[in-house]
């Protein structure tokens, strides 16, 4: 029979505490998610527990709201302790339209058919053959028209409504999309050709300047999403887009970015 010398025995119950205590916190934190009611109260009364494990979760280990090192660990602790009013309004889809003019690039916006509070609002009658509805707090909630004359009326009202009752942010414990009103903000069609694949392009910027650039395929004629990204150096990025047009973001999201300073 084996025999267990003291640190031998402590390791093993570390190990056995350890399992223990991880598999307490897998199953805390799926009860909250399967659960809105828990989840809301977690959102209003136990903020910094909360945010603390899901980085826990997707990490693997605890962050440090006293002292935040990465971006990881700063991006959460802002989630949390940071509520300056131009986060919600750059957050929401529709009311950063007017800081994007008020930075004297309102040339690059989008042209916007309508926003409304109700899908009972928008008169569908007065939207062109191909058009675009989108929440404004939402990730995804994205419904394309490609043919009116075919759309399916009933599944696209089923599909808007479900979006107000979600409240998108509660569950990832963000402030700025779980306050924020609710809005259908309804737009041009962006491609012309059916065939031709839609791209995004994220510049995420420091102290105003663009430092990196995500480029994500999102939606074509055949697919409603396609979850490809590839993160690369603004350098190297430049090369795989149009390199005048990419420049152009640049210099726009550079302004747009350094004029957000003058706020904090």
């Amino acid at each position: 029979m084996r025999q267990f010398t003291p640190p031998l025995l402590f390791a093993k119950c570390q190990r056995v505490c350890r399992c223990r205590w991880n598999h307490f916190l897998k199953t805390t934190y799926q009860f909250i998610k399967r659960h809105p009611a828990v989840q809301r109260f977690c959102f209003d009364y136990t903020r910094h527990f909360y945010t603390a494990l899901r980085y826990r979760m997707t990490f693997g280990e605890w962050m440090s709201f006293r002292h935040p090192s990465s971006f990881h660990e700063k991006l959460f602790w802002l989630s949390v302790n940071y509520r300056h009013p131009l986060i919600m309004q750059c957050a929401d889809k529709y009311r950063v339209r007017k800081y994007i003019e008020q930075c004297g690039c309102g040339d690059i916006l989008n042209e916007l058919y309508g926003a409304y509070d109700r899908v009972e609002d928008i008169p569908f009658e007065q939207l062109p053959s191909r058009f675009v509805i989108k929440s404004n707090r939402g990730s995804g909630d994205n419904f394309f028209c490609l043919d009116k004359p075919t759309l399916d009326y009933q599944q696209m009202m089923q599909t808007l409504s479900q979006w107000k009752e979600h409240i998108y942010g509660v569950d990832t414990a963000e402030y700025q999309y779980a306050k924020m009103p609710f809005k259908l903000v309804c737009e041009k069609y962006l491609l012309e050709n059916p065939t031709d694949e839609m791209m995004e392009y994220q510049f995420f910027c420091f102290n105003g300047v663009p430092a990196s650039i995500l480029v994500r395929s999102i939606v074509s004629a055949s697919s409603t999403y396609l979850p490809v990204s590839t993160y690369f150096s603004i350098s190297s990025g430049l090369a795989l887009i149009a390199f005048r047009s990419a420049c152009l973001l640049a210099f726009l999201i550079r302004d747009i970015s350094t004029f957000s300073l003058r706020y904090f």
